[in-house]
């Protein structure tokens, strides 16, 4: 292969990677809605660079997003839970269980898988505690495929000092799919249609729950 066939490829692979390029934003701007405005990550690449969407709340109010609703049902502490299996008690006197019952709604035209490896803890000097597998406890969150328009309550159980009082719940909402809004301007209904598909994104949210005043449960 001699050098100037070697230059012709180059510049051949140049063009095709500024032509793709082109494309793309094309796409992006010509299906831009607000959620785009606010966040350049949005659109077709949003499953490989987007960054998470921080959402702060508390356990009193409810988080909603995209007709998905987060709640924090109850909490508590307690030394011992009760299993299928027996009960399990904390050997260590230093800690306690943490208890946390979610209950999620889907709302939503698409199956949400759930994971208890998508929460964690963190307390106030910033440590960081996972939920445990226990699955002979009644209800405990482990792995769910919620599907459309149906609910979930669950519990977390942690492990944590007995002296936490406060701290706050992490949910990890990794690669949401989200239809954005509609293109405005009178564009036909076939258009639409044709194009609804490049309309549905992937957005990364991270939900955090403040969590105050936990206090023991004798169960």
């Amino acid at each position: 292969m001699g050098i100037r066939t070697l230059i012709y490829l180059l510049v051949l692979f140049i063009l095709l990677i500024f032509s793709g390029a082109t494309l793309i934003n094309f796409i992006n701007s010509f299906l831009g809605d607000e959620d785009n405005k606010n966040n350049t990550n949005d659109g077709l690449l949003s499953i490989i660079t987007q960054k998470p969407i921080v959402v702060n709340t508390t356990q009193e109010k409810p988080v909603v997003i995209h007709n998905l609703t987060i709640k924090v049902i109850d909490v508590y502490k307690t030394d011992e839970i009760k299993g299928s299996l027996g009960t399990k008690k904390i050997e260590n006197n230093s800690l306690s269980y943490l208890v946390i019952k979610l209950e999620i709604n889907n709302n939503r035209n698409y199956p949400l898988f759930v994971s208890n490896l998508d929460f964690y803890f963190i307390d106030n000097s910033g440590n960081k505690y996972y939920p445990e597998d226990y699955l002979d406890v009644e209800n405990s969150l482990t792995m769910v495929n919620l599907r459309p328009y149906t609910s979930y309550t669950g519990l977390l159980i942690f492990k944590v000092p007995k002296n936490i009082t406060e701290g706050y719940l992490i949910y990890e909402l990794k690669n949401l799919k989200v239809s954005t809004s509609n293109l405005e301007g009178n564009i036909k209904e076939t258009v639409k249609k044709s194009i609804n598909t490049y309309k549905e994104v992937i957005k990364n949210y991270e939900i955090k729950i403040y969590i105050k005043d936990i206090k023991y449960k004798n169960l």
